[in-house]
């Protein structure tokens, strides 16, 4: 499919994220070590990636097989890229998160499996008829949705069990392993299991079709304009960044957690434009200032958590000083993440005049 579109480099790298999902779908049903963590990051770059293609999330009846519509999204929270270190940021390696439009973590029968805390995407529900207006947008957010149940849940359980083998065993008291690290993995296993019946319904086929026909197009850019437009995209992702950063500065909200989590999506669009378009310096810059923010969001979403299941211990009888202890260490992380973004963000404008000549 890459070779269709030689001289496109935004079609070319959808392409190859479009040919490797049979293969990462296969580690998927068989349960393996990160596929689903791998599986929804290739969607969620498709995502990005479509997004700065013209008419890249065109509505799928105009030519295509019909598309279910999108179920109601499960929220607004997601764990998801990688997989998040209680530690200091410099520490993380940017992957795991609990985010976008993904749905808040509540008590383990009510959570619907993804905590990064991220893009509203939907809970896996049965199949409906297309009443003609689904977008390729819509759908990938669906499938990034239910692989995030999954994700999530396995994101948290590796959270809170390094962090309680860091506490002394006299200080982890009640409860607390059971309630945290068990019940996710529990949850684990539901959402693997829901990944897997979306993997085999008519609707994730009809997806892969559409991705399957966008990544095999032309471009539609003239072969003289091609050449000048990488520069032009890059910044026009950063501008998103830009845009966020400085509504978070001048509205005085610089601790606001959602202002915060705005600035990380536009910094992972950019990131996956960036590599796309061959401007490695931007790239690396803008996935430090994801990974920065994606572990202040992952922390916003423990803090949530351990909230809800000490109310849940308290109510029970149990000890619950673990969970401030916890709870204290989320804060602190979450701070230290905050004081390091205004820096973070100076040296990728730094970088972005450089790409541009200034």
């Amino acid at each position: 499919m890459a070779g269709d579109n030689a001289g496109d480099p935004i079609r070319c790298a959808i392409a190859e994220q479009v040919a490797s999902l049979p293969v990462i779908e296969r580690a998927v049903r068989a349960d393996a070590d990160d596929a689903v963590h791998q599986l929804r990051v290739s969607i969620r770059r498709i995502r990005s990636l479509l997004r700065a293609v013209p008419g890249g999330s065109a509505r799928l009846d105009e030519g295509e097989p019909k598309l279910g519509p999108p179920h109601e999204h499960s929220g607004s929270a997601r764990l998801d890229e990688g997989e998040p270190k209680l530690g200091p940021p410099h520490e993380h390696s940017g992957s795991a998160r609990l985010d976008e439009g993904e749905a808040k973590l509540g008590p383990p029968h009510e959570h619907s499996g993804s905590a990064r805390l991220d893009e509203g995407e939907a809970k896996l529900g049965p199949p409906h008829e297309h009443r003609g207006s689904a977008r390729l947008d819509d759908e990938l957010r669906w499938l990034a949705g239910v692989l995030g149940t999954a994700r999530d849940a396995e994101v948290l359980a590796q959270r809170y069990r390094r962090a309680l083998h860091r506490i002394a065993p006299s200080l982890v008291r009640g409860r607390v392993a059971e309630r945290l690290v068990d019940a996710a993995a529990q949850r684990y296993r539901a959402g693997w299991a829901q990944s897997v019946a979306a993997l085999d319904s008519p609707r994730y086929r009809r997806l892969l079709a559409g991705l399957e026909t966008v990544a095999a197009g032309q471009s539609t850019a003239p072969a003289d304009e091609s050449a000048g437009s990488d520069t032009a995209t890059v910044a026009a992702a950063y501008r998103r960044v830009r845009k966020a950063a400085k509504a978070t500065r001048v509205g005085g909200t610089g601790h606001d957690d959602e202002a915060l989590h705005r600035i990380r999506k536009a910094a992972k669009r950019l990131r996956y434009t960036a590599a796309a378009m061959g401007a490695p310096s931007i790239e690396e810059q803008a996935k430090t200032i994801q990974n920065l923010l994606g572990e202040h969001q992952d922390s916003v979403v423990s803090r949530e958590h351990l909230l809800t299941e000490s109310r849940a211990a308290e109510a029970a009888g149990e000890d619950t000083f673990t969970y401030g202890l916890l709870y204290q260490q989320e804060r602190d992380i979450a701070r230290t993440c905050r004081a390091q973004l205004d820096q973070a963000l100076d040296e990728l404008a730094e970088s972005m005049a450089v790409l541009r000549g200034g």
